[in-house]
């Protein structure tokens, strides 16, 4: 990992300030990696450039992947993880000040899910939190804190022009959204596919048709990925029992959640639990 956490001046003097930055980096994480659950005092957008994991805050979990970023505000109490087999490699930034719950709120309530952006070319955020950690290890000097934080101004304006409105989306771009968001509220319940569709006004083949085309998976699918990473974190940071974590996920009895959780990563749950 490589960061450089901004030195002048305590948090209390931040705080105060319209907008500065607190840190950046990034990080190729271990298999596994993960951080939290807690909450920060300052805001963080991770821009994942590699690989795969999950966010859990405001107790739904969503998948994040490649060339996507997720948004962790400030006093918000969440946790990420990334992939056992497939892990991240991100570039973050953290910020905070007087406007800076103000500009999160303009940057991202146009999204149906307002902690995650999907960013179709990462390589300018790449790019410009590479240079602001190179010029950080150079030299901690006030020239210097100036100059990162100009590239700090330079990231948000990119990612005002990232969100696309929800009012701009297709039709069905918006209809995804919306069984996406209704899938990650309501993972725990018995879903039907058709339950979906009929709340969006739509036939249960086409919403799987429209999702197959945008997300390149099926709702089922979806809705899979969503119950088995909750469960994963369940069995490796709780001593639920079995059926209490099926049932947390879904699944009336735990046979059905042990056949499902092992056709999906190829060992039991318990054996998951002992890795």
């Amino acid at each position: 990992m490589r960061e450089y956490i901004h030195t002048f001046g305590s948090n209390h003097q931040k705080e105060g300030e319209d907008l500065v930055l607190y840190n950046c980096g990034l990080e190729d994480c271990q298999k596994g990696h993960y951080f939290g659950p807690l909450s920060r005092d300052f805001h963080i957008i991770h821009f994942v450039t590699e690989g795969e994991g999950t966010l859990t805050i405001d107790h739904i979990t969503y998948p994040v992947g490649k060339n996507q970023a997720f948004l962790i505000p400030a006093n918000k109490v969440a946790k990420y993880e990334a992939s056992k087999t497939n892990p991240w490699k991100y570039y973050w930034f953290g910020f905070m000040g007087i406007k800076a719950r103000q500009y999160i709120y303009q940057i991202m309530n146009t999204r149906e899910t307002p902690v995650i952006l999907d960013i179709e070319d990462l390589s300018a955020f790449q790019e410009t939190i590479q240079t602001m950690v190179d010029i950080g290890e150079s030299g901690i000097s006030l020239r210097n804190h100036f100059i990162i934080q100009g590239y700090m101004y330079h990231l948000l304006a990119a990612l005002v022009e990232t969100p696309k409105p929800l009012a701009q989306h297709t039709t069905a771009e918006a209809y995804i959204y919306q069984a996406q968001t209704y899938i990650n509220k309501n993972f725990a319940q018995p879903i039907q596919i058709a339950t979906i569709a009929n709340k969006l006004g739509l036939h249960p083949n086409y919403l799987t048709a429209l999702f197959k085309k945008y997300t390149n998976t099926t709702p089922k699918e979806y809705l899979m990925k969503i119950r088995m990473a909750k469960a994963a974190d369940f069995l490796v940071h709780t001593n639920y029992q079995m059926k209490i974590i099926a049932r947390s996920v879904g699944y009336g009895d735990s046979l059905a959640f042990s056949k499902a959780f092992r056709k999906y990563y190829g060992v039991s749950p318990k054996e998951y639990r002992c890795q």
